[in-house]
Parts: structure tokens; sequence; C-alpha cells
């Protein structure tokens, strides 16, 4: 079972929420964690939108922190993917969780200069 266990966090880095998704029903572990990071965290960096949907119809741990605190949401807003943001927001990510370098999801969209990020973050958490 090693071997699709680390086939499977290979394969969240890619654009395939279809090999994914077979990967699941042949039993691998949506919430499996790999060199620090879970397969969520992975994908949401990347941003894989089909492959986080994919992950998230799953009862998976959406505020999983990776070894260095870090959270699908922290990951995605490093890159500033929208969307994912939106989705993990949407099933109850929560914005407030810190690193281990202090910063939060708002505080990293910040800082890589994601300005539409910073936003969508604010107006969420002023709902």
């Amino acid at each position: 079972m090693k071997g699709l266990k680390e086939y499977f966090h290979y394969t969240v880095t890619l654009p395939r929420g279809n090999v994914v998704q077979q990967l699941l029903n042949q039993g691998a572990n949506a919430d499996f964690q790999n060199k620090g990071a879970t397969t969520l965290i992975t994908a949401s960096y990347f941003g894989h939108v089909n492959v986080v949907k994919t992950l998230l119809s799953y009862e998976i741990k959406v505020n999983q922190q990776a070894d260095a605190g870090s959270t699908a949401l922290v990951a995605t807003t490093f890159k500033g993917h929208q969307e994912i943001v939106k989705l993990l927001l949407n099933k109850g990510a929560n914005p407030h969780i810190r690193n281990k370098r202090r910063a939060n999801a708002l505080i990293t969209a910040q800082y890589a200069g994601h300005s539409k990020t910073v936003s969508l973050l604010r107006n969420f958490r002023s709902k």
C-alpha cells in the first residue's frame, strides 16, 4: 500500500481530478500526509480546482496543518488561487489559523501581493 500512498500524493500535484477519484475509490486516504503536507494542502498550493473539489467531496480535515503549521487555505492564499480559497472557506476552513511563522491566510495573501485574495478574505470575515 505504500506505493499507492506515494503515487496518490504525487497525483494531487497534477490537474487530474479523475485519477485522484480512481485512487480514492481504490482505498487511498483523502487525508494522507506526505513530507509534512496533506493531499489537500498540496492540491490547493498547485491550484488544481478539480482535485480540490474531489478531495472536499470526502470527509476530509479541511483545517489539517502541515509540519510547518500551514493549512490548505494558507497554501492557496500564498499562490492567489481565489476559486480554491472560496471552496475551502465554504467547507469550513478557518482563516484565523496561523502557521509556525505566525502567518494566517490574510497575512499570507498580503505578503504575496494578492490583493483580490485579500479582499476575498476580508469580505468573508465580515459576513
